[in-house]
């Protein structure tokens, strides 16, 4: 499962904010961040909340409405040697 959600280059860019953060991101900051769309972006933060790359963290009341706050996820948390390499480029192959 943790390969599947390494293999998109917006989940692994959302990662990669979210891990040097250190700290809840909002899919709408990521957005900004990375200069995609919020569709996709929301997408992406999704299909890694869904699988366990992310966790929410908490939700507050923004201008537009509510806004969901998330940190690394379990599935993130329990390789993170392997996440980093996959994501600095520097290695990770599981073979």
């Amino acid at each position: 499962m943790l390969l599947k959600l390494l293999t998109s280059p917006t989940r692994c860019s959302i990662l990669r904010i979210v891990l040097a953060e250190r700290e809840a991101i909002s899919p709408i900051d990521l957005s900004k961040r990375l200069g995609e769309g919020l569709s996709n972006v929301s997408y992406h933060v999704h299909v890694l909340d869904r699988d366990d790359g992310l966790t929410l963290d908490h939700v507050a009341n923004g201008r537009a409405g509510l806004k969901h706050f998330y940190v690394a996820g379990p599935l993130v948390k329990a390789y993170p040697e392997f996440v980093n390499s996959v994501l600095t480029g520097s290695g990770g192959d599981p073979a």
